[in-house]
């Protein structure tokens, strides 16, 4: 698998478990129907060289272990408008863990190793989520897939946890129908948009508590 798209989605905040909960049991939002909830664990690791050489060329790299597979994901830095988040995606599907001079020849590998060279890649952080997953439907057309995700952060000495709601768009979708769900969610649940990933979210907490640098805040993949 290899592939390069554009990554379109809307991304809120949770405030509580309890309006989790109440999202999680919808069935629609006025003229759009949910598909049955999967469920899936992920284990989300980040890694940059030394000097940050993805991040400073503009990319984040991210391996993902989800349902016995191994993803390899780099993704540029996004346009965020309110909730709505813009990002081109590289993505290929690895055998094992391993260094990206031995993913499988692509678009991903290619770039990544333009920006880095020689040097290795280390582990950042690992973030871990829980997704309940869910196709959005408009009479035939799939819309998209709403997330409700659980997110874990841990080192030795201190946690962070969040709740998420995300929506991304399939290639049926369109933004006006983000806009339209985004509506819903506000009148209905109080939701306010969420501008940064959990990657910008999970870096600034991996520095310092508080830690806060000029390139860092206009960071939203």
């Amino acid at each position: 698998m290899s592939s390069k798209v554009l990554e379109i989605e809307a991304k809120f905040r949770v405030p509580d478990a309890v309006t989790f909960q109440r999202l999680l049991a919808l069935s629609g939002l006025d003229d759009y129907l949910f598909g049955p909830v999967e469920v899936a664990e992920t284990v989300d690791r980040y890694y940059d060289t030394a000097d940050m050489a993805l991040l400073r060329g503009g990319y984040a790299c991210r391996l993902r272990q989800e349902r016995g597979r191994i993803i390899a994901t780099v993704k540029g830095l996004g346009e965020a408008e309110g909730s709505l988040h813009q990002r081109q995606e590289l993505e290929t599907l690895l055998q094992e863990m391993c260094e990206p001079r031995d993913w499988p020849e692509g678009a991903a590998k290619t770039l990544v190793l333009s920006l880095i060279g020689d040097r290795p890649l280390s582990l950042l952080f690992e973030l871990r989520q829980v997704r309940r997953h869910r196709e959005v439907r408009e009479g035939a057309r799939i819309v998209g897939w709403l997330s409700l995700d659980q997110v874990r952060l841990a080192d030795a000495d201190r946690s962070l946890s969040w709740w998420e709601l995300e929506i991304e768009l399939s290639g049926q979708g369109a933004i006006s129908d983000l806009r339209s769900l985004e509506d819903a969610l506000v009148k209905r649940f109080g939701l306010s948009p969420e501008p940064r990933s959990k990657f910008a979210r999970a870096l600034q907490w991996h520095w310092s508590p508080g830690a806060s640098t000029g390139w860092l805040e206009a960071i939203y993949i």
